[in-house]
C-alpha cells in the first residue's frame, strides 16, 4: 500500500517524513520521498532556492516558464511514483497534478 500526503506549503509534509518515529515505525522497504526534494534536486534540495536562483520580478514571462519548469517537474515526478514498485510514502505540494496520465 502507497501513501500519498497532499496539502498546502510549509503545513508539514516534509517534517512529517523525517520524523524518527515514523521511520522507526515503517519496515525497511518503504520509501518515504519528498516531491520538493526530488523537483529541486539541481538546487540544493530545496524548492525555494529553485525559486530565489530563477525567479526575476521585472520579467513575469519569466515566471511563468519558471512556473512551467516545475510544472514539468512534477509531472515527471508522478510518472516515477507510478513505476516505482516499492511500498512509499510520498509527500507532494498543492499544485501537484494528479489528475492527468
Amino acid at each position: 500500500m502507497n501513501i500519498i500526503l497532499i496539502g498546502f506549503s510549509t503545513t508539514g509534509k516534509s517534517s512529517l517524513l523525517k520524523l524518527k518515529e515514523l521511520r522507526d515505525k515503517l519496515s525497511n522497504d518503504v520509501q518515504l520521498i519528498d516531491s520538493d526534494s526530488e523537483i529541486s534536486k539541481d538546487y540544493d534540495n530545496h524548492i525555494y532556492n529553485l525559486f530565489i536562483q530563477n525567479h526575476n520580478s521585472n520579467d513575469p514571462i519569466h515566471r511563468n516558464a519558471l512556473l512551467n519548469t516545475i510544472s514539468s517537474k512534477e509531472e515527471m515526478f508522478i510518472h516515477s511514483l507510478k513505476e516505482n514498485k516499492s511500498p512509499y510514502i510520498a509527500a507532494l505540494g498543492p499544485n501537484i497534478h494528479i489528475r492527468s496520465n
